[in-house]
């Protein structure tokens, strides 16, 4: 089983941080599809599984798609973790989103 899968969802970042562990910047639009991530997991899932799955970018709440990649890790059983900036506050998220990963 694989222990931690990093999946960068998307390149584009509003920060203009001086180090970063990716290639990002507000300039990028490089973004990962939801289809592109299922299939990544699902292949790893096939390879005997993953226990954590952690989900960085760029800024990841800035992908049109993170609540459906989490609920998809979540009900394939594998814990989630959300690398961020912060530069989108909770109160910016949907309310679904935020009760979702409170459960």
């Amino acid at each position: 089983m694989l222990k931690d899968l990093c999946f960068e969802v998307i390149q584009t970042c509003l920060n203009r941080c001086k180090f970063y562990s990716s290639d990002s910047s507000q300039d990028k639009q490089t973004i990962i599809t939801l289809e592109q991530f299922k299939k990544t997991v699902m292949y790893f899932i096939k390879q005997g599984g993953i226990e954590e799955l952690s989900i960085s970018g760029g800024e990841p709440f800035l992908h049109p798609d993170l609540f459906d990649m989490v609920k998809f890790c979540k009900n394939k059983g594998i814990r989630t973790v959300i690398f961020t900036s912060g530069i989108k506050r909770a109160s910016a998220m949907p309310t679904e989103m935020v009760e979702y990963i409170k459960k």
